[in-house]
């Protein structure tokens, strides 16, 4: 049955193919499935835009103001085809084509945000205000990203006065669970700088639980669910201006703060498992930024980006859910300095770069435990600290009008300097290929072919991390090595386009998780798999079916699995995979100022590893969004739109991972004011 719904979703897809071809009312394709955006530091945009060895889709800015995204998490979730799914420590993450999601960096300005401690970011914290677009790059990315990217590159591409269509926009929004998010923008333009400044803030009480879902312990069955409350302020600011004719400069700075609880496994009993009760009362991430672009010669340019990044965070675990007694705090510190500098040299159809990658990392924890009484019992300090390196070089030939090629190598260090009580594990060095190749046939059909082996190095608290007694650490964990290949068949017509996208990851030494059992007690621990693979397909399409009424889609289907070794578990699956990720939006806009949007998105079949070390299945689900919206300064002079939007229509019940659903239905309306 799963075969016979991934047939006709390819179907649905081809059968656009020759309504593409027919002109739209007023002969503009609106919807081309991956614009180029150039290269300009002032402006900020993707450090790589359509690249030959890579898969890449850009979330324009129009995009991001439709999705209506309360964070980072919510925009990705609608716009692609990528897992999004919030685990026990309650970071939401995506998973690239099924990939790790440790594979995945994300970039802020050029800066690299994900927390060296773990390399993973929690994407629910993050908000869209004062972004023009977001990128996301599957497969083999650039060299010049970087270290561990073997999953794929997320960037946020903060506006500017330039490209803002209004000087001052504010926003308000509120929904049930007490929900209520509000942001405002101001983008200016003095002489030849270019200012932007933007803030926000979200409170809410919790989140809707599902009607469907059977929660036994941790949840009561007629509130939200439990311990998912929140408060976040977060603020952005950014000044780019030009060095006379040499080049550009721009300086930027990210700050966000939020609080917050995370829902407990509600299908766990806590006097037999281990079950996190957990909250968050400080989580603050500060980042700054400072890009230049120098012209050294009419052939030659310099791009550098320097940044640091202060990350600090409090993890209170409660001994019930009751969550008035603390067992342990966890107080984190971390700060990292990094840089990236590239540069380029092009002369007629070749184009060389040399980029090199430097980051300095330091994590401080600090572990408390308290006693039955309150009192503390035990306290642990301590300091991690290491220094990575990427250099790599990337050369690319144009030939005709027909071919271009890429190919690149790189080569990444990781040393410890300092690693608590552990025994120093030693360096990380491995080295990293790509290769790509495009060739335009037609001017609608567009072909490519592209490869690499890339390398995701091990992360500290992978080899350290204990995670408030519920993991084992493991020093002698090995770098897994991702073998990635696909090609691309992509067709572009006057009313839309289409892509189609097969591709293969092969993995070795895959990091994953095991079960051990010590005095009765059930601790997980990071080892290495043999290896796993994931083979799949992914589809990208839009159309413009009617003046005002466009389509588009987004899916992957994927088979993952791991290979057989003794004393795995005999199924061959790894968790929370699902083997198909599939949206689908209509969208409806009125030249009165009226429009209108349904949203379809499929979720296919996965797996979760339970505590009894086997394999559970999660439950399919088909989820609808609605959405109805009114534009005043359509009509009148009114700047002022206002929109009503429900997420989860039929409040269906979506688990990513088992006893941690997603949330039920949500229903919220709000305004936005442009100036």
């Amino acid at each position: 049955m799963c075969g016979i719904k991934r047939f006709a979703w390819l179907c649905f897809a081809f059968a656009w193919a020759s309504y593409l071809t027919t002109p739209a009312a007023g002969g503009e394709n609106t919807l081309s499935p991956a614009p180029v955006i150039e290269r300009m530091i002032i402006q900020s945009s993707p450090l790589q835009a359509e690249p030959p060895q890579s898969t890449q889709q850009v979330i324009s800015a129009k995009r991001l103001e439709r999705a209506r995204p309360l964070s980072l998490a919510d925009t990705l979730d609608r716009e692609t085809s990528v897992s999004i799914q919030t685990n026990s420590r309650g970071e939401t993450l995506a998973f690239v084509r099924n990939s790790g999601e440790r594979q995945l960096a994300v970039f802020f300005d050029g800066a690299a945000l994900n927390v060296p401690w773990d390399n993973r970011l929690d994407l629910s914290l993050f908000p869209v205000d004062g972004l023009n677009g977001v990128a996301l790059t599957a497969g083999a990315a650039s060299v010049r990203y970087g270290p561990n990217t073997a999953g794929g590159v997320i960037e946020l591409i903060p506006t500017s006065a330039t490209e803002s269509s209004d000087t001052v926009r504010a926003s308000l929004q509120s929904g049930v669970g007490g929900l209520v998010e509000g942001s405002g923008r101001l983008a200016l333009s003095e002489g030849n700088v270019d200012m932007l400044f933007a803030v926000g803030g979200l409170t809410r009480n919790g989140e809707p639980l599902s009607g469907e879902a059977e929660l036994e312990f941790a949840q009561d069955p007629l509130g939200l669910r439990t311990n998912t409350d929140t408060r976040r302020v977060n603020a952005l600011a950014r000044i780019a201006a030009p060095l006379g004719e040499r080049g550009e400069i721009a300086a930027s700075v990210l700050y966000v703060d939020a609080a917050f609880g995370i829902a407990p496994e509600g299908r766990n009993d806590p006097a037999t498992a281990a079950v996190r009760f957990w909250r968050f009362p400080a989580t603050r991430q500060l980042v700054g930024v400072l890009n230049t672009l120098i012209h050294l010669s009419p052939s030659t340019d310099l791009e550098a980006a320097f940044w640091v990044q202060d990350f600090t965070q409090t993890i209170e675990s409660f001994t019930d859910v009751d969550f008035a007694a603390i067992e342990d705090i966890e107080i984190d510190d971390d700060l990292s300095i990094g840089a990236r500098l590239i540069a380029t040299s092009a002369l007629d159809q070749n184009t060389f770069r040399l980029s090199v990658n430097a980051l300095g990392f330091r994590h401080r924890q600090r572990d408390i435990a308290f006693g039955v009484d309150g009192q503390e019992i035990d306290r642990l300090e301590q300091m991690f600290r290491d220094v990575r390196l990427s250099v790599g070089a990337e050369f690319e030939r144009v030939v005709g009008e027909k071919w271009s090629f890429l190919v690149g190598a790189s080569g990444d260090l990781l040393t410890p300097q300092e690693t608590g009580v552990f025994a120093d594990p030693g360096d990380f060095l491995t080295a990293n290929v790509i290769a790509g190749a495009v060739f335009q046939a037609s001017d609608r059909w567009q072909f490519r072919f592209a490869g690499g082996s890339k390398t995701r190095l091990p992360t500290p608290r992978e080899l350290f991390g204990t995670a408030i007694n519920r993991f084992l650490a493991n020093p002698d964990l090995k770098a897994e090595r991702v073998n990635i290949l696909e090609a691309e068949a992509r067709f572009t017509g006057t009313r839309g386009g289409i892509r189609v996208i097969p591709f293969a990851q092969i993995v070795g030494n895959t990091i994953d998780q095991q079960n051990v059992v010590i005095g009765g007690d059930i601790f997980r621990q990071r080892i290495n798999l043999r290896g796993s693979r994931v083979l799949g397909v992914e589809l990208i399409g839009s159309v413009e079916i009617l003046e005002g009424l466009s389509a588009s889609t987004r899916l992957t289907a994927t088979r993952t699995r791991r290979r057989d070794e003794p004393g795995a578990p005999a199924e061959l699956k790894i968790a929370e995979r699902p083997s198909l990720i599939a949206r689908l939006d209509v969208d409806y806009d009125h030249t009165s100022g009226f429009g209108a949007s349904a949203e379809l998105e499929h979720r296919g079949r996965a797996f979760s590893f339970t505590d009894e070390s086997r394999f559970e299945p999660l439950p399919r689900s088909t989820a609808f969004n609605l959405e109805a919206r009114f534009d005043f300064a359509r009509q009148t002079a009114l700047p002022l739109s206002l929109f009503l939007r429900v997420d989860n229509v039929g409040d269906i019940l979506i688990e990513p991972q088992l006893g941690l659903p997603a949330p039920g239905r949500l229903i919220r309306g709000g305004l936005r004011a442009s100036f």
